[in-house]
């Protein structure tokens, strides 16, 4: 890597370059990038560390922990993401989806960080694709770590990110949450790429509410449920609107049949004007 404050720093990753890292980590990427360097873990099987328990203790080993710490911590996490009963197995007599928990473990029971996880559900089969995602969100809601996931798969990139970053050519396009993503794309390449993703799952009530109480509306969601979770409400409601409360309970807004389906329904195509802004 360049220049730490560089806005054109280089962080060489597996032949991929990616420019500006300090738009994803902040100010100061050099201190996750040392994180790196120093405790990142990847999520890869070696088949000449043995079985699963060896897999699990590698990177304690490597530290120079006790055997009887190491243990102690690998059961844990072992036990964690549901694989009690296989730490005798090897790699090799572990399904896809297995594997993967194995990994997981390790990256955990190591302590590091920062977790890169690049590409780490892509071969699995979309059941088994979704109960890894799962897992992971349920452990992130618990330990709270800065995951870094690379996927070329924007629903799972949607569902599993805090903030997402996309990229071409090793350049970041746009930087947001999910629904400013959707809701705002930044250009054509953009637009393309979330084109096809399901809105309902992604768009919060609040971000698309309209102001005030509706005076006949009975049924009531949340301003964080998602509008796919509202529209259900929404159709069973005589009135064909809710409004919206935050976590006191209290009435922040409504939805009508009409602006929930609006926000749904893909976006219309957008263009570039001869002067390079990107316009409806």
């Amino acid at each position: 890597m360049g220049n730490n404050n560089s806005a054109t720093e280089e962080v060489q990753n597996s032949g991929i370059e990616i420019r500006g890292l300090y738009k994803i980590f902040g100010k100061h990427p050099e201190q996750y990038m040392d994180a790196v360097k120093e405790g990142m873990s990847k999520q890869v099987l070696q088949e000449e560390h043995g079985h699963v328990l060896n897999n699990v203790v590698y990177g304690l080993e490597v530290q120079g922990v006790s055997r009887k710490k190491q243990e102690v911590e690998a059961r844990r996490w072992i036990d964690r993401v549901g694989l009690s009963g296989f730490e005798d197995n090897f790699p090799n007599q572990l399904s896809g989806g297995m594997q993967q928990r194995v990994g997981l473990a390790r990256a955990l029971t190591n302590d590091a960080p920062l977790l890169l996880m690049d590409e780490a559900f892509s071969a699995l089969d979309p059941l088994i694709r979704m109960d890894m995602q799962s897992v992971l969100l349920d452990l992130q809601s618990e330990l709270h770590k800065t995951i870094v996931f690379i996927t070329h798969d924007v629903d799972e990139a949607l569902r599993l990110g805090d903030r997402i970053a996309i990229l071409r050519d090793g350049e970041v396009i746009q930087e947001g949450t999910g629904q400013e993503i959707v809701l705002e794309p930044a250009d054509e390449y953009i637009q393309n790429f979330v084109k096809d993703v399901n809105r309902g799952r992604v768009i919060l009530a609040e971000s698309v509410m309209s102001a005030g109480a509706h005076k006949d509306a009975v049924e009531e969601v949340n301003a964080t449920d998602h509008l796919e979770t509202a529209a259900r409400s929404i159709s069973d409601s005589a009135e064909h609107a809710v409004n919206v409360v935050d976590d006191e309970g209290k009435i922040v807004g409504h939805l009508d049949l009409d602006t929930t389906v609006a926000a749904i329904v893909k976006q219309e195509s957008r263009h570039t004007t001869a002067d390079g802004e990107y316009s409806p």
